[in-house]
């Protein structure tokens, strides 16, 4: 009896620990088809391209017919001395922070108040409106609203009697703030609904233990809501990092109809449109795929400090 204890104890250890059992052995192939899909998506339609960029970011080409010329580091130096690049990718960082410190400001106070007020999810469906629509077609009808003529803003203004608050909204000094205020509109909705659908995980009960204890909404936000929101806040901070890095369409289309925006207003992602399609002369594909690379980098970067920062143990509830 002893032995056969001892040898049901041994098959068993050796099935978990040592050798696979013909079942999981069977779930392991038929894994296989499912993720193989993703995987070569994933490697066709971005792993592909960005070794192809980095390649090409080696070379002066122009495209199709031209000659590359190896330049090794070469365009990646010329970006140091770039006053353009420098000016776009200071653009790119108050994008970042401006509309992200906007919208994460307005999701937290829409998830702390909003939820509690009847008819919420109506409301959070008109938020997240604007998020549904093409960018192109935001940026668009803004530059119409804003228009300094004909648009829509100063001719209230004047129609109501404030005709003295009139202004350039599309001229130099106003057309980046402007671009900014728009796209935290734009883009509020998505992070909003992100958080309101972690907050609706949270048991109710811990709200009405807050109420037993007689505390305001902003204490049960800052003791309950906040803290049990922390990883989804996370993901949301690294999904707008992505986000704000890559901005390319609302800020191309929004100076006006048809034309390019102005240099002011350009960001990484219009930088590299502008140099890589030639819109600013001969097209540098070469140095445009460096911009791409440095662009990459920066992303990961940033990801990687903000997962660091805003990493803390995980609440479970």
């Amino acid at each position: 009896m002893t032995d056969l204890k001892h040898s049901s104890a041994s098959s068993a250890t050796s099935g978990a620990g040592g050798a696979t059992s013909p079942l999981d052995a069977q779930r392991r192939r038929l894994r296989l088809p499912f993720i193989l899909p993703a995987v070569i998506f994933y490697t066709v339609f971005f792993v592909a391209p960005s070794l192809a960029s980095f390649v090409i970011s080696l070379y002066r080409w122009r495209g199709a017919g031209d000659e590359p010329e190896w330049l090794g580091l070469g365009n990646f130096l010329r970006l140091f001395n770039d006053d353009i690049f420098r000016g776009a990718f200071v653009n790119t960082l108050i994008v970042l922070l401006v509309v992200g410190a906007i919208i994460f400001a307005l999701g937290f106070f829409f998830t702390a108040f909003v939820a509690e007020m009847r008819g919420k999810h109506l409301l959070r469906a008109l938020i997240f409106f604007p998020s549904l629509v093409n960018p192109v077609v935001l940026a668009i009808a803004w530059g119409f609203i804003l228009d300094p003529t004909r648009g829509a803003l100063n001719t209230t203004l004047e129609a109501i009697g404030l005709g003295n608050l009139k202004q350039v909204w599309l001229g130099p000094q106003l057309i980046f703030p402007m671009i900014l205020l728009t796209m935290a509109w734009m883009t509020v909705g998505l992070f909003t609904v992100i958080l309101m659908a972690g907050a609706d995980r949270i048991p109710v009960s811990l709200y009405e233990d807050c109420d037993l204890a007689g505390a305001s909404i902003g204490q049960r936000f800052r003791m309950v809501t906040l803290p049990l929101l922390w990883e989804v806040a996370a993901v949301a901070a690294v999904l707008w990092v992505i986000t704000a890095v890559k901005a390319f369409e609302f800020i191309y289309a929004f100076a006006g109809v048809g034309t390019a925006p102005p240099r002011s207003t350009w960001t990484a992602s219009v930088y590299v449109y502008m140099q890589g399609f030639g819109s600013q002369g001969l097209p540098e594909l070469g140095r445009a795929s460096a911009m791409s690379v440095v662009m990459l980098i920066v992303v990961g970067v940033l990801v990687v400090v903000l997962r660091r920062l805003m990493s803390r143990q995980k609440v479970e509830f």
